[in-house]
């Protein structure tokens, strides 16, 4: 089970990348999927959600530098942990390349949030790398809650 890591993140890696890039083959006025959720191109130059236009870049290596911690942190690493650590890196290093690369990050998911004007009037836009963030989080969490205080000292950092 420790060599399971690559397992998981070399896939999200090269799955998120490759979706990035496919999006700039989406037609200019996007693809409409159900219940207003589109495909659609859009290039976020700043931090998480379009905030911060000017710190993105810092914003990432803030973030890699974080996660890096946090891999430290919780050593030794139990499968599950290294499963969420693994989702953690391959999102964050997704968009850190891409930042570096092209300066912005590429969203291509339009999330709609009529009743929320902090994102924008049309929603959220996401990419693949942003839902593996969402998901190594949420499985952190979970592990650290479920284990009672064996991973939980992540909550008091």
């Amino acid at each position: 089970m420790k060599r399971f890591w690559p397992f998981v993140f070399f896939p999200a890696l090269g799955l998120d990348l490759l979706l990035k890039a496919a999006a700039y083959r989406l037609p200019p006025e996007g693809v409409t999927l159900l219940c207003g959720f589109r495909l659609a191109l859009h290039v976020n130059p700043g931090a998480a959600f379009g905030l911060a236009q000017t710190w993105g870049a810092v914003a990432g290596l803030a973030g890699l530098g974080v996660l890096a911690g946090l891999t430290f942190f919780l050593r030794p690493l139990s499968g599950p942990t290294r499963c969420a650590l693994a989702l953690l890196w391959a999102g964050g290093a997704s968009n850190a390349l891409e930042r570096a690369w092209t300066g912005g990050v590429t969203d291509f998911l339009l999330i709609p949030l009529p009743f929320s004007s902090v994102f924008g009037p049309r929603g959220l836009f996401v990419n693949l790398a942003d839902v593996w963030l969402a998901l190594g989080a949420l499985l952190l969490a979970l592990i650290c809650v479920k284990r009672g205080g064996k991973d939980a000292r992540l909550f008091f950092l």
